[in-house]
C-alpha cells in the first residue's frame, strides 16, 4: 500500500492514499461494506493530521456531520484511492470533502465535519497555528 504526502492546495491541506480492499472489509458477496468507506476516510484524516504534526488533536475531534453518496461497488482486493481535502475551518469546526476512486471512477464522495473540543468535551476555538496548517491560504 502506498501513500503520498499531504499537500497544500488552494483550498486547504489534502492527502491522497492508496489502499486495498481486504477480506475483512467485505460482506458475504465479497463486496465492500459501507462502513469500510468510513474507515478509509478516517485513515486518510489521521494520516493528514499526522503529516501536519497535529495528530494529537484527533482524540478531541468528534464528528458533527457526515454525508456520503455511494456510486459504485468495490470488491475484495480492489485498489482504492482515498482523497481528502480540508475545505473550511470554522471557529471550532473543520470540514473535509472526500472521494474514494477505483480505476479513476468515483465510488464514494461526500463531506465530513469534525468539531474540536476541550478535554471536557466542549467545543473550543482552533489554535491559530493549527488553523494555518489546515487552511494555509486562509480560505
Amino acid at each position: 500500500m502506498e501513500s503520498s504526502s499531504g499537500e497544500q492546495g488552494t483550498r486547504g491541506a489534502s492527502i491522497s492514499l492508496k489502499r486495498h480492499i481486504e477480506w475483512i472489509d467485505t460482506d458475504a458477496a465479497g463486496r465492500y461494506h459501507y462502513a469500510t468507506a468510513l474507515r478509509l476516510i478516517e485513515d486518510a484524516e489521521t494520516s493528514l493530521l499526522a503529516q501536519l504534526g497535529i495528530v494529537d488533536i484527533f482524540t478531541r475531534l468528534p464528528r458533527a456531520h457526515l454525508e456520503a453518496d455511494f456510486k459504485r461497488m468495490v470488491n475484495f482486493r480492489d485498489t482504492i484511492e482515498v482523497n481528502l481535502e480540508v475545505v473550511s475551518v470554522g471557529n471550532s469546526s473543520v470540514s473535509y470533502e472526500f472521494e474514494l476512486l477505483h480505476e479513476g471512477e468515483l465510488c464514494v464522495g461526500g463531506k465530513l465535519v469534525g468539531v474540536l473540543v476541550d478535554p471536557d468535551g466542549r467545543p473550543t476555538r482552533w489554535p491559530d497555528e493549527h488553523r494555518q496548517l489546515l487552511m494555509p491560504d486562509g480560505v
